[in-house]
């Protein structure tokens, strides 16, 4: 699955710790033309929780630049 150029958003996933609990960056997500959100995860967060938000430039140029060096 090719990422589009466009408005990316950061998934976070959720890392509990003892008490401490925090939010590690884990991927991106983007809009496709029907509708749905993709996802491309890094990892997968023990507790299930993730947190998807708006995604900013140097997000996208990350984004892509990460998936290039995959193929």
């Amino acid at each position: 699955m090719s990422m589009p150029r466009g408005c990316f958003k950061l998934v976070w996933g959720s890392v509990e710790r003892q008490e401490a609990k925090s939010w590690a960056h884990i991927g991106y997500a983007w809009d496709a033309e029907d509708g749905a959100v993709h996802a491309q995860l890094r990892a997968f967060p023990m507790s299930g929780r993730i947190c998807i938000k708006e995604g900013c430039e140097e997000a996208v140029e990350v984004a892509l630049a990460a998936v290039e060096g995959q193929r």
